[in-house]
């Protein structure tokens, strides 16, 4: 996981990307404006299709697929208090696949839903703490970084348990309960 911090009077970005692998959840590459201004935020109405995956497959590394996801969160404490942005992201030119089948769409797909789910998470953290900017900069991006912490351990254990969508019943179990995580965060949705 990779991490750009600029500092811009009391702006801060963070903008953290995972790489989620067909076998494994390997290390993201920095980000760079270009990621920024092609990627695909995540949208209930807009699901990831295989026109989506245009970056070049790397050879010798076993997978099939490469979806790379990512958390963006920046903050501001200013005279109107705190005030932030955060939304999952798709990369394009840094996702792509080698065998398109639908199952494999499907666990792809799961993996940036799991982002969301997390982006979800640190709307909601943030709009129940109450006067944020008071807690200082550095546990500002500690709360966010634990969430995204978060979001990695999840992905991991969906790729150990699914092996990679390879366990039917378990990547079925894992559509579902990640389906309700996400119902159960609507109102953190964007």
């Amino acid at each position: 996981m990779k991490r750009i911090f600029q500092f811009q009077f009391w702006k801060i970005l963070v903008l953290l990307l995972l790489a989620v692998p067909m076998f494994g959840f390997g290390p993201a590459r920095v980000s760079t404006e270009e990621d920024v201004q092609s990627e695909i935020r995540w949208r209930k109405s807009r699901k990831l299709n295989w026109d989506d995956f245009q970056g070049q497959a790397v050879r010798g590394m076993g997978m099939d697929a490469l979806t790379e996801s990512g958390i963006s969160f920046s903050w501001t404490c200013g005279y109107r208090g705190f005030e932030f942005n955060t939304y999952a992201m798709f990369v394009p030119e840094k996702s792509w696949v080698r065998q398109r089948t639908p199952a494999l769409l499907a666990h792809e797909q799961l993996h940036f839903d799991i982002t969301e789910l997390h982006a979800r998470k640190i709307r909601k953290f943030f709009r129940q703490k109450g006067d944020v900017c008071r807690l200082g900069q550095r546990a500002i991006n500690a709360a966010a970084q634990a969430i995204i912490r978060a979001s990695t351990e999840m992905q991991n254990l969906y790729d150990r348990e699914t092996r990679h969508s390879e366990n039917e019943a378990e990547q079925s179990r894992w559509q579902q309960e990640v389906a309700r995580a996400l119902r159960r965060y609507d109102a953190w949705a964007e």
